[in-house]
């Protein structure tokens, strides 16, 4: 499966964050991959995207006092997601 660098970043940062990818941390991962700043709208545009091609699944999570207990969506990656950041990896890698 083809991706576009910016799901690249999306994948790879949510790989990286292991099961703390929600929407800060994660923008923060990406923001400094690419070494500039972040619309959040458009991060959520390609993790919604990613969600639906099955690459990356989402999960609500109850809030704490610094959030006024409102929950909180966590990212991970599929098997699939997996599979497909490695290929995009050896790809890069392949002269």
């Amino acid at each position: 499966m083809k991706l576009k660098k910016f799901e690249r970043h999306v994948l790879e940062g949510i790989h990286r964050l292991e099961g703390r990818a929600c929407t800060l941390p994660l923008r923060l991962c990406i923001e400094q991959k690419r070494g500039r700043w972040l619309i959040a709208g458009k991060m959520y545009v390609h993790v919604n995207a990613l969600e639906e091609r099955g690459l990356v699944t989402s999960e609500l999570r109850p809030g704490g006092p610094d959030r006024g207990y409102r929950p909180r969506r966590f990212y991970s990656l599929t098997a699939e997601g997996k599979d497909t950041l490695d290929s995009a990896r050896e790809c890069e890698a392949d002269p």
